[in-house]
């Protein structure tokens, strides 16, 4: 166990003192805008079982579970919790605005931190001390309170903050109610999730009526706390009024679909299918178009117009001529419209690896992604590395997936190559490289473009003039790890706060990885081998920002190591709270909560010299010697 039994019982006689330097469990500390739900910490199997405990944990290992109410950050995507007492972390994803109870190891008195990424960029933080002791509450209910348009054979849902004593959950404790009388049902636990029950009625419900969902606090935790206090949620369900939904579509992500063979679309009434409907139903294209300030979904199209029959509306060989980001719209007389799920369309029959080649051929560019364009930074300006007159460019362009069409923007006030490329708070960084030819006499030019003004501004320069050095941001601090030196590889990591032009010195890389790839996922830094020798590395080091301190994980696969030397140094970007790495043979994807890889298979396109990549939305793009290589998510095509 991390905490003694001596340690407990010295806590809890003075009831202020704890073991680690955490302040007193008083609860919440405001930040941030929003409270997390911070459970005491509760111990034994049923917690373990609960919130994705690592399985090398004891069962007597004390976790906390912390959780968001919908609605707590309504532009939150995806977030880290994180014990500053011990440094351990889970990350998480948000669905309108909160997310689940998230078992993280953690002890009375230690303090946890809750970053939360925003869709418009930035961040949103806040901080709460694990209590000794708290009632469970309710974080949500499916339906939500006031729902007015709930399926007839809805299943009703309640989870809680923590784990639930599931024998004071009864026909007395928690009941549905039409008119003031019980709705018969079974109650069960959810079996999506180990902090919640549902009701199941025994029969659909009534269309168009009122209902109660009432819980008792006799419901109780695992130390026989009761809830928080008693909850009653009303929610309707939908009346007779007819709307359409999509009953096939396309798959979410973006798989590259040039035809679609067939959609449907069904007539309903209370979520049950009306054969009886006839009428005719229409099918447009709606594409995602970028502004600077956004975006909107417009229609571009209409693909067809059919009539239903006994109730479902069919279209066949539909096609789609667009590349960008899509969704379908249905409409009919007297219906309520339907839209699919986001899919997408890459330039052309969008193999795996697609090329997409730069308007200005160029080799060692930087770049990254802002509000869905793809940006492609300095470089030099050449034919192939057999060129003997190159020459070193600040040329900047942009590339719009909507419309798979480039765009020429303000140059870099310094013209370099080997930079790196970074996002933050919608501004890209471009940091250190060469500013002459002969990869000699690196730069500490740091230079911000903001792509809304479409200007640049030079900041605060490196501490240690560096080419290839890893950037990576952690809560709007940007850290400059490792690189190329005047002298060779240096070891030094700085951090840097927009906020104030500065930089500070950080601990130093424990081993060398000159030229290794860097990238932040879930609040940590991860670097990725580099060029010991000529076949690359493949040692993969871990640096927490809040310890300031370094680890070794196990090594990657040997699959990653490039058989080029220049495959490894940029090439690595984090998505989704994964780490993916890029070779000559494959991608590699790293998951931080299991250790584990899972290599993906790439085609021909993508095995070239290697500059970086960036994501932009369920797509990686990769920058190599000859153009942007589109690559669909691995995770879309699961």
């Amino acid at each position: 166990m991390r905490r003694s039994a001596l340690c407990w019982i010295w806590f809890i006689s003075l009831s202020a003192v704890a073991c680690s330097d955490a302040p007193t469990p008083t609860g919440p500390v405001p930040a941030g805008g929003f409270t997390p739900v911070v459970s005491n910490a509760v111990t034994g199997t049923g917690a373990a079982s609960a919130g994705a405990v690592a399985p090398s944990l004891s069962a007597l290992e004390p976790v906390a579970f912390v959780s968001l109410t919908p609605g707590a950050v309504p532009d939150g995507t995806t977030g880290t919790i994180r014990d500053l007492w011990s440094g351990a972390s889970r990350p998480v994803t948000l669905v309108e605005g909160g997310f689940d109870p998230v078992a993280i190891p953690a002890a009375a008195g230690d303090t946890l931190e809750i970053t939360i990424a925003l869709a418009g960029g930035g961040v949103s933080l806040a901080k709460a001390v694990v209590p000794i002791r708290r009632p469970p509450r309710v974080v949500r209910t499916s339906p939500a309170t006031g729902r007015t348009d709930v399926a007839i054979n809805a299943t009703i849902a309640v989870i809680f903050s923590e784990p639930i004593n599931l024998a004071t959950v009864n026909s007395q404790s928690l009941q549905l109610l039409k008119d003031g009388v019980a709705v018969p049902g079974v109650i069960r636990p959810d079996p999506a999730s180990a902090v919640g029950v549902e009701f199941v009625p025994a029969q659909p419900l009534s269309s168009g009526a009122a209902y109660q969902l009432v819980l008792t606090n006799t419901i109780a935790d695992g130390t026989g706390d009761g809830l928080e206090g008693p909850l009653v949620s009303d929610f309707q369900t939908a009346g007779e009024g007819m709307m359409l939904v999509f009953a096939s579509q396309p798959s979410s992500g973006f798989p590259g679909i040039p035809t679609l063979l067939r959609v449907s679309v069904e007539g309903v009434s209370s979520h049950s299918t009306i054969p009886a409907y006839t009428g005719l139903v229409t099918l447009a294209l709606l594409t995602w178009n970028y502004t600077l300030d956004g975006g909107a979904w417009t229609v571009t199209r209409e693909l067809a117009t059919v009539a239903a029959v006994n109730g479902r509306a069919i279209f066949e060989n539909i096609t789609f001529p667009e590349a960008g980001r899509h969704r379908l719209k249905a409409t009919g007389s007297g219906l309520n419209p339907a839209l699919s799920e986001e899919f997408g369309i890459c330039p052309g029959q969008c193999p795996t690896g697609v090329m997409v080649t730069y308007p200005t051929v160029r080799l060692s560019v930087g770049g990254g992604v802002v509000n869905g364009l793809v940006y492609v930074i300095g470089g030099q300006h050449s034919t192939g590395w057999a060129d003997e007159n190159p020459s070193v460019v600040a040329t900047v362009e942009a590339y719009d997936p909507a419309t798979n069409t480039w765009s020429t923007r303000a140059p870099m006030p310094t013209a370099r190559y080997a930079e790196q490329i970074v996002e933050m708070n919608g501004i890209l960084y471009a940091v250190g490289g060469y500013t002459e030819l002969g990869f000699t006499s690196p730069s500490p030019v740091v230079e911000a473009y903001d792509p809304i003004s479409n200007t640049w501004t030079t900041r605060a320069p490196l501490p240690h003039p560096k080419s290839g050095v890893g950037i990576a941001v952690v809560n709007g601090i940007l850290y400059a790890v490792g690189g190329y030196g005047a002298s060779g590889f240096d070891s030094t990591v700085d951090a840097y706060d927009p906020a104030t032009n500065r930089w500070t010195s950080r601990a130093s890389l424990p081993i060398e990885h000159p030229g290794g790839g860097t990238v932040a996922v879930n609040g940590l830094i991860y670097v990725a081998g580099g060029l010991i020798d000529v076949q690359g590395d493949l040692a993969l080091s871990v640096y927490d920002p809040a310890t300031d301190s370094w680890s070794a994980l196990p090594p990657m696969p040997p699959t990653l190591v490039g058989n080029s030397p220049n495959i490894l140094p940029a090439c690595i970007a984090g998505h989704a709270g994964r780490v993916y790495v890029a070779s000559n043979d494959g991608l590699g994807e790293y998951e931080p909560l299991t250790g584990t890889w899972t290599i993906h298979s790439v085609s021909a396109a993508w095995a070239q010299i290697c500059d970086g990549m960036a994501w932009n939305g369920n797509v990686l793009y990769l920058l190599g010697q000859d153009g942007l290589v589109v690559y669909p998510s691995p995770a879309s095509r699961r």
